[in-house]
């Protein structure tokens, strides 16, 4: 089972007490969210990893039906939140069933009918590095303007309150900017995030 799903089953079985996840409706149902956003939209910013030379491609893309029309073919994980991302922005994409790791090996290998696989920005730069078979696309960054937040398993609720005051404080006394700054700062510089052409989402998760 891949990572994740373990992770989110431990919640579900009230093995782990929190999580950090993309909000959805399903989830608000099931778990108690914190309503404080963790990363100021940083993993909701998605930038591509690609075939090496295959850049050109998106070198010209301005906006979103520019890059429909390219017809290129996401590679996304079975269940993932961003498969009704990508459906109600009008975009193909190819899910793949059980390991989502093998997302990386069918992009390289170019024959498979997946072009890209998009990645939030605070995941990229590790994974490109851990699979140099790939190369991170330069010119583009996909904006879901969602964030991730903390999830807490039904019977931990009652520090719902408790958690939302703790860092609604630290937001405003600029704690989570400087933790922002140390930790992920370099992160946005690395990537260029602020010179990237910006292509707004839907973010349409149920």
């Amino acid at each position: 089972m891949p990572r994740h799903k373990r992770q989110y089953l431990a919640l579900e079985q009230g093995k782990v007490s929190l999580l950090w996840l993309l909000p959805s409706r399903e989830r608000d149902q099931r778990h108690a969210r914190v309503n404080e956003p963790l990363t100021f939209g940083l993993i909701g910013q998605r930038v591509l990893l690609i075939p090496p030379g295959n850049a050109p491609i998106y070198a010209k893309v301005q906006t979103l039906d520019d890059f429909r029309a390219l017809g290129v073919v996401a590679g996304l994980g079975a269940g993932w939140v961003d498969t009704r991302i990508w459906q109600a922005n009008h975009l193909p994409f190819n899910e793949h069933p059980g390991d989502w790791t093998q997302i990386y090996r069918l992009v390289a290998s170019r024959q498979r009918g997946i072009d890209y696989f998009p990645r939030g920005a605070v995941e990229v730069l590790g994974e490109a590095h851990r699979h140099p078979e790939l190369e991170i696309e330069p010119h583009l960054l996909l904006d879901y303007h969602t964030d991730f937040y903390f999830y807490l398993h039904r019977n931990q609720a009652p520090l719902k309150p408790v958690l939302e005051a703790a860092l609604a404080q630290a937001r405003r006394s600029g704690l989570m900017q400087q933790l922002f700054n140390k930790y992920h700062q370099d992160i946005a510089n690395r990537l260029h995030l602020s010179k990237r052409r910006v292509i707004d989402l839907t973010f349409a998760p149920d």
